[in-house]
């Protein structure tokens, strides 16, 4: 039996890439107000509001004024979008608010959102101004508390501007299931798309994997504001391919794109790796091989970086762990 020391880093193939179109970065220094007795629209009318100054993304406990505080933290500062981006889809996103969220743009509440760790993003398009400043107040809530967990409060992800064309790729998800007995490699991509126009349109997308097997053409059509999932599914030899394993975390990459009528409407990239993890009775089998795992929790918190540590401070934590005799792929 193969015993194995490491970190369990549970993720998701379903990742949410924003396609390849022309991004503004909305980071940076933020107004800062924190009240759980001034309403909302006293907020936005900017009442009796003394504004202090935040660093996004950031928490605002890191601050001594607000260390303890717990409640409603609002955010707001001015932005512009390029006239050039008239006439398209504006997106602004938020890779992360902790922990609920509200947002407004020039006084329109765009939605509510629930989840300190998930992005989300609105459609501005009708909203905003081309000749002159926006003003966005973003309302963020760590009131939920559960256990020992900090509830590091504020927008602690990157906020972007992103524009795409009416039709896009929201997202590509990536699914391969592998049978050792027949040798073969299951893959299922889903693709969800959407229409933001009132036409209909015919086109397809094609994805192709860094494994240098032949393109997959899936065809495609939208109807006038639809939103839907396409999916194709196919095998292939398994032995053509790499396993993703601790000794050797191998990654493919699909990178996709729709066309229409010959024009590319998007694009998509992601990695992914092919493995299989199953319970058999009371062992771990990891590609068919026993593995015994033992588990090391680590938290992110920091008294200066909260939730939002920079990458050289994770990568000193692990290799921290890893000189504890922890196995970490590289």
């Amino acid at each position: 039996m193969k015993y194995i020391y490491l970190i369990i880093i549970a993720f998701s193939i379903h990742i949410y890439t924003t396609a390849q179109q022309p991004s503004i970065s909305l980071n940076g220094r933020w107004n800062f107000f924190a009240s759980n007795t001034q309403t909302e629209y006293e907020v936005l009318a900017n009442y009796q509001i003394h504004w202090d100054r935040i660093t996004v993304p950031g928490n605002w406990d890191v601050m001594d004024k607000y260390a303890t505080y717990v409640g409603k933290g609002y955010y707001q500062r001015e932005f512009e979008v390029p006239v050039s981006w008239k006439g398209r889809q504006v997106y602004i996103k938020f890779d992360a608010v902790y922990q609920t969220s509200k947002v407004w743009v020039n006084g329109k509440q765009l939605g509510e959102h629930i989840g300190g760790y998930t992005p989300f993003e609105y459609n501005i398009s009708d909203i905003v101004n081309y000749d002159k400043p926006n003003t966005v107040l973003v309302m963020a809530d760590n009131s939920y508390k559960r256990g020992a967990w900090w509830a590091w409060g504020g927008i602690s992800r990157d906020v972007s501007l992103n524009v795409s064309n009416d039709v896009r790729m929201i997202y590509q998800h990536i699914t391969a299931i592998p049978d050792f007995d027949a040798n073969s490699v299951k893959f299922i991509f889903k693709y969800k798309l959407e229409n933001n126009s009132c036409k209909n349109y015919k086109g397809r997308i094609i994805s192709k994997t860094s494994d240098k097997s032949d393109p997959i053409i899936t065809k495609i059509s939208l109807d006038g504001h639809q939103t839907k999932t396409e999916e194709v599914t196919f095998e292939n030899k398994l032995s053509d391919y790499e396993l993703w394993d601790f000794d050797n975390p191998k990654l493919y990459t699909l990178n996709s794109k729709l066309e229409i009528k010959g024009k590319v409407f998007g694009s998509l990239s992601n990695q992914f790796g092919i493995r299989k993890l199953e319970a058999r009775g009371e062992q771990l089998f990891l590609n068919n091989k026993v593995v015994r795992m033992n588990g090391i929790n680590r938290i992110h918190d920091h008294p200066l970086y909260g939730n939002t540590e920079p990458d050289q401070l994770v990568k000193q934590d692990m290799l921290d762990i890893k000189s504890m005799a922890a196995i970490l792929p590289d």
